[in-house]
């Protein structure tokens, strides 16, 4: 269907709502369908790369707050809520689902995107396939005009708009294809994971090395990350890159308290688990978990990075992390998907509005904990090099420097083009 025009208009309404209110409802309405293709406007003008775990959060978020108000303006709009037109009810769900379908839909990368958020319980929009085919069918629009006529309603041309949408459909025949390829290729690395991260032959150079976990508490701070590499487990050298995993260290009780975020109602899994002596959260293929520095330890390397002036969104990163407590492992390694996570995903997903350096794949775009530990070494990054520890076979470690870090990530920093520049 092309260049259907559709234009909207507030008429008098009737008693049982006054008519400032049914403005209200309209205009608050087409605010957030604006906000949200806006949004999805720059979304579609990145390389699928570009496109950060902040803009996909936040698409999530608006997307959820978009369709919970058109039912209530479609509420509204109603027989027996009194906005008139009635018509405009079904006018505006047109309007609004014409918007998604002339963009979203229309782009592969973004329609994957929100075919995996309306997919995904948590966020409320799993009705949103049917409405979506509903009020986009021939049928329902050639309705829907045949009443405008007969009801003779006459709307200024100033407040149209053109809308194209290619086939009306909310999936696609490619899109099914890349979800069965998908589905193999996960399964498969579910299984192998779970096996391979039970072969294990020692116990990691760093295991419960006292002066080691002294140091690292002496320089750890609320929402540092932290890497491990275990080269006695075998699914740690199946993990491109130096780093095999990634997780965040919450800090200590007293510091959580003084940040204001240790009452907050979010913060209870958190607050049992920091009581419990377990500081550290991280996602792995049982899903996610709270763990003690004393356990993490167990490795043979350890490093930390910082991102600058975290502590300052404190709130919103421990509340993005506490949405993603019942998370489960992402095995396709697909950052674009916030409904599974991996270790790196879990932070990209909370930390807020960063570009993350992510690569990509023939089937998706993926973020590895490598990818995380080079941020710090560019221009202008946020993120900065705390510590770096390398245990040897005699129980001993050395503390690295960040001429070793930055050696660590050499072949990446020569082949990767980032908007940050080398420092």
């Amino acid at each position: 269907m092309k260049n259907i025009i559709f234009i909207l208009c507030v008429l008098v309404s009737s008693s049982l709502l006054a008519q400032e209110d049914c403005s209200e409802v309209l205009n608050t309405h087409i605010k957030l369908v604006d906000q949200s293709e806006s949004l999805i406007q720059k979304m579609v003008s990145h390389k699928s790369e570009e496109i950060t775990q902040f803009e996909i959060s936040s698409l999530q978020k608006m997307l959820t707050a978009r369709y919970a108000h058109l039912k209530k303006t479609m509420q509204a709009y109603s027989a027996e809520n009194g906005c008139q037109p009635a018509l405009l009810g079904e006018a505006v769900a047109i309007y609004d689902f014409t918007q998604l379908g002339s963009k979203a839909l229309n782009d592969p990368k973004m329609r994957r995107i929100v075919n995996t958020i309306v997919k995904y319980p948590k966020y409320e929009l799993t009705g949103l396939v049917k409405m979506y085919s509903h009020y986009t069918s021939h049928d329902f629009i050639t309705a829907f005009l045949d009443k405008l006529s007969a009801d003779k309603v006459s709307l200024p041309d100033n407040l149209s708009l053109s809308a194209d949408i290619k086939d009306g459909k909310f999936v696609r025949s490619s899109d099914v294809a890349l979800k069965s390829v998908s589905s193999v290729v996960s399964g498969a690395a579910r299984v192998w994971g779970f096996l391979s991260d039970k072969l294990k032959w020692r116990d990691g150079r760093l295991n419960k090395n006292e002066q080691a976990i002294n140091l690292l508490k002496q320089n750890l701070k609320p929402l540092d990350l932290v890497f491990e590499t275990r080269t006695f487990v075998l699914s740690n050298l199946t993990i491109p890159g130096h780093w095999g995993h990634v997780a965040v260290w919450l800090g200590t009780k007293e510091e959580l308290e003084q940040t204001g975020v240790w009452d907050k109602e979010f913060f209870k899994p958190f607050r049992e688990a920091v009581e419990a002596g377990k500081n550290i959260v991280e996602i792995r293929k049982p899903g996610m978990q709270f763990v003690s520095l004393e356990d993490f330890t167990n490795l043979d390397e350890i490093a930390i990075t910082r991102i600058n002036g975290i502590t300052d969104n404190i709130e919103s990163v421990m509340e993005g992390l506490s949405e993603q407590l019942d998370a489960k492992y992402d095995f396709t390694f697909n950052a674009l998907t916030p409904d599974k996570l991996t270790c790196a995903e879990m932070i990209a997903y909370s930390y807020g509005d960063i570009h993350w350096p992510g690569m990509k794949t023939i089937l998706n775009v993926s973020l590895r904990p490598d990818d995380m530990g080079i941020l710090t070494l560019y221009k202008d990054t946020p993120a900065e090099f705390v510590l770096y520890l390398k245990g040897n076979k005699d129980g001993s470690f050395d503390e690295k420097t960040i001429d070793d870090w930055r050696e660590l990530f050499k072949d990446d920093l020569k082949k990767k083009e980032l908007i940050y520049g080398l420092d």
